[in-house]
């Protein structure tokens, strides 16, 4: 099946169930973050994450896979599970494997490690923006949407996301001028009804 036929199979659904934030919805100005996002809000059962399974390939639409990425909570600590091609393309490596305090130091962790513990506590979603400096490379701006989700028959407890990339002509103040931390653009809002 070509991949306009894979996105349709995939994103039949999307547009007949709501999102759980719309507002939040609109924020994601790249649409395959925000396909991921209705996949995401559709995979909701209650009050229980949403399952690995729901995000993950084959149910992602094909559009967002090279901008996936997977990090499992072990305690403080994230692991790197999974990058999607365009994120190591643009970081110049693969971070699969690694431990994200590995992969960063200083602010640039302690900001993205806050961001992921405060989606999975709170179990909602959120973009941040952020600057990072990757060794012999021009600084990369990116946006990242995190989405919290569980292996219930393990009961990990991990971050789905998709980064993408700006490009120059695009002008973000939250990107920070001097600084590698990570900014909040926007959090989930869902009534508890």
């Amino acid at each position: 099946m070509n991949d306009t036929g894979d996105d349709a199979r995939r994103d039949r659904h999307v547009g007949a169930t709501p999102f759980r934030d719309p507002a939040f919805a609109a924020a994601l100005s790249y649409e395959p973050a925000r396909a991921l996002y209705g996949v995401w809000s559709a995979a909701w059962r209650g009050d229980a994450l949403p399952e690995k399974r729901a995000v993950t390939p084959p149910y992602s639409p094909v559009r967002v896979i090279a901008n996936l990425f997977m990090h499992e909570a072990h305690g403080e600590r994230f692991l790197c599970r999974l990058t999607g091609s365009r994120v190591d393309e643009i970081f110049g490596s693969n971070g699969a494997g690694k431990y994200l305090d590995e992969m960063l130091t200083g602010e640039a962790l302690q900001s993205r490690a806050d961001f992921m513990h405060r989606c999975l506590q709170e179990q909602t979603a959120l973009i941040y923006a952020g600057r990072l400096f990757p060794p012999n490379r021009q600084h990369v701006q990116s946006l990242r949407l995190l989405l919290p989700v569980q292996e219930a028959s393990t009961g990990m407890r991990l971050i789905v996301g998709v980064a993408w990339f700006p490009d120059g002509s695009q002008q973000y103040d939250r990107f920070g001028k001097d600084t590698n931390a990570a900014t909040l653009v926007a959090i989930e809002q869902v009534s508890q009804a």
